[in-house]
C-alpha cells in the first residue's frame, strides 16, 4: 500500500507540473493585442502587395497583346480572361508578396519603436513573429493540398478557354468539346497502341479504331526507358498508315490487332463494336481473323482521360492530372521526367514561400535604432531573385533528365530551408 501511495503521489506531482507548464506556455503564446495588430498589418500589406503585382503584370500583358486582339473584342472578355490568368500568377508572386509584407511590417514596427516596447515587456522577437509565420505556414499548406487542385489550376485552364474565345471567337458553350481529339495515337499500358479517327470526350467514344498489342521490347534490365522509345512510331504518319494496312509486320512486332468502328467506355471498361480481331503469330507471320459485333478484354486498360486532347499548357494541369499522366508514361515505358519535374516543382515553389519569409525575418536586422526600409527591400528582392534562379535551374535540369525529378523539383527548398532556419536561429532576441 505504501508503494502504491508513493506512485500515486509521483503521478500527482507530475500531472501538476505538466498542467502548470501548459498554463504558463498558453499564457506566453496565446494571441495578444500585439499579435492581432501585427498579424493584421502583415496580412493587409501582403494582400496589397500581391494584388498590386498581379494587376501590374496583367496590365502589361494586355498592352503587350493589344494589337493582336481581333476587331470587336469585348472589354469584358479581356477582363475575365486576365482575371482567370491572374489566379495562377498570384501563386507565382505569392513568395515575393509575403516577403514584402514581412519586411515592410517589421521594418515599420522597428522604426516606430513598437518592437522595442514589445521586447521591453519580456517578449522575444521570435515570439513576436510567431503568428505571422504560423499563418504563412497554414496558407502554404492550404494551397498545396487544396487550392492547387480545386481552384488555381482549374481557373488557369479556364483562362485558356477564354483565350480561345477572345482570339479565335470560340463559344464557351463548346468548352467541353475542347477535349475532343482527332487522329488519336496513344501508347498505353500492356504495350498497346491505340489509333483512332476521332475521340468524343463527353461520350467517351473513339471512332474508327485500330489497336495493336505490341510484343514487349527486348531491352536489358540496365537500360532506362528513353523519350525516343516510341517517338518515331507515334509521330511518323506514314509509318502509322503502313501499320494500319499491316505492311510492316517485320518492323513492328505485334501479336494482336483489333479493328472496330467504335470503342466506348461502359461501366468501367472498354467495349468495341463491329470489328475484326487479328491474331498474329510473330514467328510464322500467320494471321487468324475473327469478326465480332461486340468485344471486350481486360488488356484494354487505358483510362478515357488519356485519349482526351490537352488543349491547355502543361503547367495548367492539376496535380491529379499530372499524376495520372505520369502513371501512364511509366506503364508504357515513356519519358516522364518532365511531368514529374512540374509536379514536384509546383509543390516546392509554394513551400518556399514560407522559407523565404523565414529567411528574411532572420536576415533583416531590426534591432538597430534606425532601420532602412530601402535596404531591406533590396535584400528582399535579391533574395527572391536568387531563390527563383535556383528553383528554375533545378526544375529545368529535372525536366531534361539531368537530375532526378524529386531532387530537381525540390532543389530550391533543399538549399533554402537550412539557410533560412540557420538565419532565423541566429535572430537577435
Amino acid at each position: 500500500m505504501k508503494f502504491a501511495k508513493e506512485i500515486l503521489s509521483v503521478i500527482g506531482e507530475w500531472k501538476k507540473e505538466v498542467t502548470q507548464r501548459i498554463r504558463s506556455g498558453w499564457k506566453y503564446y496565446r494571441p495578444s493585442i500585439f499579435d492581432r495588430y501585427i498579424l493584421r498589418q502583415y496580412v493587409l500589406v501582403s494582400v496589397f502587395a500581391l494584388f498590386f503585382i498581379v494587376v501590374l503584370y496583367e496590365v502589361v500583358q494586355v498592352f503587350q497583346f493589344l494589337r493582336w486582339f481581333p476587331e470587336g473584342t469585348k472589354g469584358w472578355d479581356i477582363f475575365v480572361m486576365n482575371l482567370h490568368e491572374g489566379t495562377y500568377w498570384a501563386m507565382i508572386f505569392l513568395p515575393l508578396a509575403l516577403s514584402l509584407g514581412a519586411v515592410v511590417v517589421f521594418t515599420r514596427l522597428a522604426n516606430h519603436h513598437e518592437l522595442r516596447a514589445m521586447v521591453s515587456t519580456g517578449i522575444s522577437l521570435r515570439r513576436v513573429m510567431l503568428y505571422p509565420l504560423l499563418v504563412t505556414a497554414m496558407l502554404v499548406l492550404c494551397i498545396v493540398f487544396f487550392f492547387q487542385e480545386q481552384v488555381i489550376f482549374p481557373l488557369y485552364q479556364r483562362y485558356f478557354a477564354y483565350k480561345k474565345r477572345v482570339f479565335e471567337r470560340v463559344s464557351l458553350e463548346n468548352i467541353d468539346h475542347f477535349k475532343d481529339n482527332q487522329n488519336v495515337v496513344v501508347y498505353g499500358p500492356n504495350h498497346t497502341l491505340y489509333m483512332g479517327e476521332r475521340y468524343y470526350a463527353l461520350a467517351k467514344k473513339l471512332e474508327n479504331v485500330v489497336i495493336l498489342l505490341l510484343l514487349p521490347p527486348k531491352t536489358s534490365p540496365s537500360e532506362a526507358p528513353l523519350a525516343v522509345t516510341n517517338e518515331y512510331l507515334l509521330s511518323n504518319l506514314q509509318m502509322i498508315e503502313q501499320e494500319r494496312s499491316l505492311e510492316v509486320l517485320r518492323q513492328v512486332n505485334f501479336r494482336m490487332r483489333i479493328d472496330a468502328k467504335a470503342m466506348v467506355w461502359d461501366k468501367g471498361s472498354w467495349v468495341l463494336y463491329d470489328g475484326l480481331l487479328w491474331t498474329i503469330d510473330p514467328k510464322t507471320l500467320t494471321v487468324k481473323t475473327e469478326r465480332f459485333s461486340s468485344f471486350s478484354t481486360n488488356i484494354l486498360s487505358i483510362e478515357p482521360y488519356y485519349l482526351e486532347r490537352i488543349w491547355y499548357d502543361v503547367n495548367a494541369l492539376r496535380p491529379s492530372q499530372l499524376a495520372a499522366l505520369i502513371r501512364l508514361r511509366k506503364k508504357s515505358g515513356q519519358f516522364y521526367a518532365d511531368l514529374e519535374a512540374v509536379y514536384f516543382s509546383n509543390i516546392s515553389y509554394v513551400l518556399n514561400a514560407f522559407f523565404l519569409v523565414l529567411l528574411l525575418v532572420g536576415l533583416v536586422d531590426i534591432s538597430k535604432k534606425k532601420v532602412s526600409l530601402i535596404e531591406h527591400l533590396v535584400i528582399c528582392f535579391v533574395s527572391f531573385a536568387l531563390f527563383y534562379v535556383i528553383f528554375a535551374m533545378g526544375a529545368s535540369f529535372a525536366a531534361n533528365g539531368d537530375l532526378p525529378s524529386l531532387l530537381g523539383g525540390f532543389l530550391g527548398t533543399l538549399l533554402l530551408a537550412p539557410v533560412s532556419l540557420g538565419f532565423y536561429k541566429r535572430l537577435r532576441t
